[in-house]
């Protein structure tokens, strides 16, 4: 850790003890002194492959005790170890879990359990076919008219035995189509559309978003499918698959679309353990997932369910993507104000209207996805955990949807990093806390020192400069990765955990000399717990999803395996915020519980084109273990409803940097929108900002700070301008 971040993080520290003393007499310094359980560092509690006995939770949770743990987050799952009794849900391994809830109740230690077996998604034996994710699946038919049609159309691909139609359409062929050769939009099956065909490789850059284009490409409309040529069969196809249509003149297609199981599970789990992913979109889905395991966790421990048994947990997206839930188009109607179902020949690649129509409503379907998951998922889960008195924490990153408001459903958005590795973890933390920041989340815990080398060499010392890193970036509770549950007592190093964590459990030859390194951290995290965070500048995520952020921050300010802060401190937030959640207050963008920022930066806003750093992910052709140096786009198009709303802001004393918008990325009020976007920014912007006075910079931070000079006027036409509303 250089210097410059040791510093940072003890004025923080000694800022936070002295600052609440004056007011709050000695009662911080007291708990500073002897800090509450709550404060205290976490670990992941794994059950490697049924190998758990009453004696081993005894010894672990005394162990843990003894070191100065305040908790442990449970997963049940495999490592290709030797198989033990503590079969994932049997009758012992209920009995074992309410050992550990009485044990850990003994102790004073607080107890979560991921939410389903393994540590990607929430999935389980209970799962049926029709709640898992589903996804759109279609045949195509060309026939000629006119002729009157008598005959079956062709079942698209089914999965797990489940399949239901949604709608058979047919339309006038356009050109090249009759011969297989017609247009079809570029990366129609990645994450452009959720089709799980192409997911998370450079056809979607990392971050993993679809950049939106004011100037799409225009295509001969000849190639084109006209959304008032389309005619709905849906009526006439019987329960067998036959239609019988009297088709007009000229060559037609038509088109069946039906849904089916994507067929994902959960992982790395037992036989037990494994099943189908529940549907992310659908609350009944969610409803099954947790009446199938977790709910009968809390009936197990009764009265401990929200108090010792306090939290249940999903863990990092790693079970591909979903597009279509059994009432998806009547969601997408009310959310949208306009029907899907002459749109969906664009989830076959194929054009309607225009491209621009086209992907326009690509847009609008993955924001309803991103809707659904964020609200009949994450949000679901939040309130069948809270209703028994319990939390909810995610890892809400590197998923198909908006890290923000997704992480913004949880009472506590989780980050993660690991040991010496540029791939995982520097940009996942900033992004938690941020969405804890912002959404006025108390507690913000980080997976913490997971590796895939070394993992037997590592000690506090080898540690401190990562957790004091994760400190800085805002993380307040660490959980460490990992602690594998031992069902002996006197055998080393007993069952572990394959290539993958950091050693941390009571197997470790250092562990009995470890309490002072957890107090450190507990006096920290103790400290960091109070108050809240102020910054200078909060940057907007580009709306739409799936929404990764990157800080438009120069590489030189942040470089590093371990990146710093510049000279100012920042945090990341969804649109949502602006309008649920920020005010102004005396020229201040203000949250709820007080945290403050100088400036609002707009996604449009790229560090004029210079180089940021890159964290990690697949990138040319490469993935992980990498720092990238690359400028990142400027997003030149955003909704109506948030420019009206930064104009609102501006007008009550914000300061704002970007450059205007030049048009909606939805259909939603399709072609009105735009005309709306270019008069609201008008209004801010102005021909060469003439109507606007404009403050030099005040953030000074010397050459390059945000990309500007200090004292430089800002305003350069209409380039990026921090505005005030006003003469």
């Amino acid at each position: 850790m250089t210097m410059k971040r040791e510093r940072i993080l003890i004025a923080v520290l000694i800022g936070l003890l002295t600052a609440n003393v004056t007011h709050a007499g000695d009662s911080l310094a007291q708990k500073f002194a002897a800090p509450p359980t709550s404060a205290r560092p976490w670990v992941y509690a794994f059950i490697v492959d049924g190998n758990l006995s009453k004696e081993g939770i005894t010894a672990d949770l005394e162990a843990m005790k003894r070191a100065g743990i305040g908790g442990l987050l449970v997963f049940d799952g495999t490592q290709q170890m030797p198989p033990g009794p503590a079969r994932f849900m049997s009758p012992l391994w209920l009995e074992l879990f309410k050992h550990l809830i009485a044990e850990a109740k003994r102790l004073g230690l607080e107890v979560s359990i991921n939410n389903d077996a393994g540590w990607a998604g929430s999935g389980g034996p209970w799962n049926t076919p029709e709640n898992n994710c589903q996804r759109v699946v279609w045949t195509g038919l060309q026939v000629t008219g006119p002729k009157q049609l008598d005959a079956p159309v062709q079942r698209p691909f089914m999965n797990l035995n489940h399949y239901r139609d949604i709608a058979l359409l047919a339309y006038p062929t356009p050109k090249g189509d009759e011969e297989g050769k017609g247009y079809r939009i570029e990366h129609y099956g990645s994450t452009k559309s959720y089709g799980g065909q192409e997911d998370y490789n450079d056809s979607v850059g990392q971050p993993w978003r679809v950049l939106t284009n004011p100037n799409w490409l225009v295509i001969d409309p000849a190639l084109c499918v006209a959304r008032y040529t389309i005619v709905d069969l849906t009526g006439k196809l019987d329960a067998k698959g036959n239609l019988q249509w009297d088709v007009p003149a000229g060559n037609w297609t038509i088109l069946r679309f039906g849904h089916t199981p994507t067929g994902v599970k959960n992982r790395p789990t037992t036989p037990e353990g494994e099943g189908l992913e529940c549907d992310k979109l659908s609350k009944a889905a969610i409803d099954a997932h947790f009446a199938g395991f977790v709910q009968k966790l809390i009936d197990a421990v009764g009265p401990e369910a929200g108090k010792t048994f306090g939290a249940t947990h999903i863990d990092s997206w790693e079970v591909g993507t979903q597009n279509w839930t059994p009432l998806m188009r009547q969601e997408f109607l009310k959310r949208c104000g306009y029907d899907l179902l002459p749109f969906l020949p664009v989830l076959t690649g194929r054009v309607v209207d225009s491209l621009e129509v086209s992907e326009r409503f690509l847009w609008d379907f993955r924001e309803v996805i991103a809707q659904l998951m964020v609200e009949n998922y994450a949000g679901r889960l939040r309130e069948l955990a809270n209703k028994h008195g319990m939390k909810l924490s995610i890892e809400a990153y590197n998923g198909v949807c908006d890290e923000y408001r997704y992480a913004g459903q949880a009472d506590m958005p989780m980050g993660e990093f690991w040991m010496h590795n540029a791939a995982f973890g520097p940009e996942w933390v900033p992004r938690m806390a941020s969405a804890a920041h912002t959404y006025g989340k108390n507690i913000v815990p980080a997976e913490s020192f997971t590796s895939g080398d070394d993992r037997w060499t590592f000690h506090p010392a080898t540690f401190k400069t990562a957790a004091d890193w994760a400190f800085s970036e805002g993380i307040n509770r660490l959980v460490f990765h990992r602690f594998v549950m031992q069902p002996w007592t006197n055998r080393a190093p007993g069952v572990t955990f394959g290539v993958i964590g950091s050693h941390f459990d009571r197997t470790q030859t250092w562990w009995e000399q470890s309490r002072a390194w957890n107090d450190y951290l507990t006096r920290s995290q103790f400290l960091l717990q109070q108050g809240v965070f102020v910054a200078d500048i909060c940057f907007l995520a580009p709306e739409g999803a799936p929404t990764q952020i990157d800080y438009p921050i120069l590489h030189t300010q942040r470089g590093g395996e371990w990146p710093e802060r510049p000279g100012y401190n920042f945090d990341g937030c969804a649109a949502e915020v602006l309008f649920k959640r920020m005010t102004v207050k005396n020229g201040m963008l203000t949250l709820p519980e007080g945290g403050q920022y100088r400036l609002l930066v707009l996604p449009s806003y790229n560090a004029d084109n210079q180089p940021v750093s890159i964290y990690g992910g697949y990138d040319g052709g490469q993935y992980g273990g990498s720092i990238f140096q690359r400028p990142i786009p400027a997003f030149e198009t955003m909704t109506p409803a948030v420019l009206r709303r930064i104009k609102e802001l501006v007008k009550d004393g914000a300061t704002v940097l970007g450059t205007r918008p030049l048009k909606s990325p939805s259909l939603i009020g399709y072609p009105k929108c735009d005309a709306e976007i270019q008069r609201l920014a008008d209004e801010l912007w102005g021909e060469r900002c003439r109507r606007f006075r404009f403050r030099r910079a005040h953030l000074r931070q010397g050459p390059g700070g945000l990309g500007q000079h200090p004292g430089e006027n800002i305003c350069r036409h209409e380039r990026a301008s921090r505005l005030r509303y006003g003469a």
